[in-house]
Formats: structure tokens, sequence, C-alpha cells
């Protein structure tokens, strides 16, 4: 390999890793839910709130599926994979009923590490 192309690599990785790096600093909590039991994975959340998606996945019978808040401009975003639109539109009403300030300095349920 010669130098310019393990200078590009290095380059291509640096890149990448700012990439990640930013978009988990916007991240808020990730939650899972494998074999219909809800899980936080990352981040930290109200138990309040993660009591009520837990409640959501549970009652749609979810069994498999990932869940990402992120922080926006003056709010919260979810983003999911593996549920279908009304699950996610419920889950979304429910993450709309906590405002950022809260998200971010309520008493909180953290991510084991």
């Amino acid at each position: 390999m010669s130098l310019s192309q393990a200078v590009l690599l290095f380059a291509v990785a640096a890149f990448l890793w700012i990439a990640l790096r930013a978009g988990r600093d916007r991240e808020l909590f990730v939650l899972t839910v494998r074999s219909g039991k809800t899980r936080l994975v990352r981040g930290k959340l109200p138990p309040s709130l993660f009591a009520t998606l837990s409640d959501v996945m549970q009652s749609a019978n979810v069994k498999r599926a990932t869940l990402r808040a992120l922080r926006e401009q003056n709010h919260a975003r979810l983003e999911a994979r593996g549920l279908n639109e009304p699950v996610l539109q419920r889950a979304r009403n429910v993450l709309g009923t906590y405002p950022l300030a809260k998200l971010l300095s309520a008493q909180t349920l953290r991510a084991k590490r």
C-alpha cells in the first residue's frame, strides 16, 4: 500500500468516525424490543416514558423492534425499525408529550453499562 493510499484510507476512516459520533451526540436514547420485552440499550429517559412506550409495544404485540430518539432543535424525534405505521405513530405521540427540556433534565432511567 502506498503512502497516498494509506492517507486516503485514514481520512475515510476518520470521516466515518466523526459522522457516527455526530449522530450519537444527537441521540437521547435507544430502546429495543426482543421477544416482546422492551429494554433500554443506550441513553437515558424518564421512567414514566419508558413504562408508557413499553405498554405501547406490549399492547401492539410487538416482538422485535428498535426505537431511537434523537434531539432536534426544540423537540425529540423518534425513528424506529420493525414497527408498522400506526404503532410508530402511537410511540411518537407518547414521546411528544415529553418536552425536550424534561427529557434532558428529568429524573432518569439509564442504560446499564
